[in-house]
């Protein structure tokens, strides 16, 4: 039904207008129809003598009378763990605002996309349980996730979980080191002759898998019997739920076992110089 408009005739004695039973008529017209529409009644006198407690969704409304029935009814879940099938943000730089601890502050985390293709955690720090590999930025996402694990003066590289090693750096800087002494009293060219240089391939083995490429290294427990200080972790070494625990090597204690050889080739050469250098008196 059309909206029914009482007419009020002419000011201001309302001359030509609708007499008072006709303005009511008219009036009554208008409230049933909207408590019946409220009501989702059909369109006939007095269906509906009182209004629902709650706007039905199907009215605009939420069909609840407390929050968490109307988080509920609107398919939303419980008051503290609403449900989404999926959100989508909208603007120059979309953002959600986390609040730990029910902090009155702007925000304790905010996830924002301050540029296409960039998401940004601020205000605290992020991590995840492991971060998908892949190849570049535009390779597909492997099955394979990584970690990174700080362990007061390596960082540990970690794929799925089995670790793989720790990433070399290069900080040498005397402030972080104590105990300085002076390696004496061995040979580092018999150090030298004693690595064994070998070829090898990748084997399938853990989160490994060979591609035929040929390397030359060594290997690790046989270097490490050389000298213990270029190899870490223990031969056939695993943790407690069965993972390897690789072992990995020094870089810097074979740089510097070179170094200690080259010093000590050095002096041989000076001293055999020595040796067949002319008395002074024959020079």
């Amino acid at each position: 039904m059309a909206k029914q408009v009482i007419n009020l005739g002419t000011a201001p004695s309302g001359a030509g207008g609708d007499d008072r039973r006709g303005a009511w008529v008219k009036a009554r017209a208008n409230f049933t129809e909207l408590f019946n529409w409220i009501s989702n009644l059909a369109q006939t006198d007095d269906q509906a003598t009182s209004l629902p407690a709650s706007l039905p969704i199907a009215k605009g409304g939420t069909g609840g009378t407390s929050v968490a029935a109307a988080l509920n009814n609107l398919g939303l879940g419980a008051s503290s763990a609403v449900n989404f099938a999926a959100i989508e943000l909208s603007s120059s730089t979309p953002w959600i605002d986390f609040h730990a601890g029910s902090s009155g502050a702007d925000y304790t985390s905010r996830l924002i996309a301050r540029t296409a293709g960039t998401l940004l955690c601020e205000g605290s720090r992020f991590g995840a349980t492991g971060y998908l590999t892949r190849t570049g930025e535009s390779g597909a996402n492997q099955n394979n996730v990584f970690n990174i694990a700080w362990t007061s003066g390596a960082a540990d590289l970690y794929v799925d979980v089995t670790r793989i090693g720790s990433l070399q750096v290069t900080s040498s800087d005397y402030r972080i080191k104590k105990n300085i002494t002076t390696v004496e009293g061995v040979s580092f060219l018999d150090r030298i002759d004693r690595y064994r240089v070998v070829e090898y391939e990748i084997g399938d083995f853990d989160v490994w898998k060979g591609d035929g490429t040929v390397y030359q290294g060594v290997i690790a427990h046989e270097a490490q019997e050389v000298n213990p200080r270029s190899v870490s972790g223990e031969k056939d070494a695993v943790a407690q739920n069965g993972t390897p625990l690789i072992q990995q090597l020094n870089h810097m204690a074979f740089i510097t076992d070179l170094i200690g050889a080259v010093k000590e080739l050095r002096a041989e050469v000076a001293s055999l110089k020595a040796q067949l250098a002319p008395p002074p008196d024959q020079a």
